[in-house]
């Protein structure tokens, strides 16, 4: 399988955004909602980064940050479509993630998950990650707040 990943920065154009929204409706089973879409408008467009990776040509997972504080990145979404699971397509977004990071000159990456994601949340610990908090938000849902320090 061949594997290609885009990288997109700053404001999205319309079919960038369109393919994104696709996929994280696709991931998550939900469309993206109106808090959502404000957290997007808000946040993306200063330092964002959107990557989308295509397997043999044909949409398979995105990841997508912005910056959170001058040198922290905010690894905000992402997934894998069921299809493609287990294929190294994460590991792979991560890895493009991270080489951005360090070329934007960001210290540390930090991210948030839930237990019910496993699979994510071992990748991140896999990959350097230390849980660095936890809270129940509004709803009572535990969420898990990780960080990395990235090296040079």
């Amino acid at each position: 399988m061949n594997i290609r990943i885009e990288t997109w920065t700053g404001p999205l154009g319309p079919a960038e955004r369109a393919l994104v929204f696709h996929l994280y409706q696709s991931v998550f089973g939900q469309p993206a909602g109106p808090a959502l879409l404000q957290k997007w408008e808000t946040r993306m467009p200063a330092r964002g980064l959107a990557l989308v990776a295509f397997a043999d040509g044909q949409p398979a997972g995105y990841k997508v940050g912005y910056a959170q504080e001058p040198a922290v990145f905010y690894s905000w979404l992402g997934g894998v479509l069921p299809d493609f699971r287990r294929q190294g397509i994460a590991q792979q977004l991560l890895d493009a993630q991270h080489h951005w990071c360090r070329q934007e000159g960001f210290a540390t990456i930090r991210t948030k998950t839930l237990n019910q994601w496993k699979g994510m949340l071992l990748l991140n610990l896999q990959n350097g990650f230390d849980i660095v908090h936890t809270y129940k938000d509004s709803d009572g849902t535990l969420k898990i707040v990780l960080e990395k320090e990235l090296e040079g």
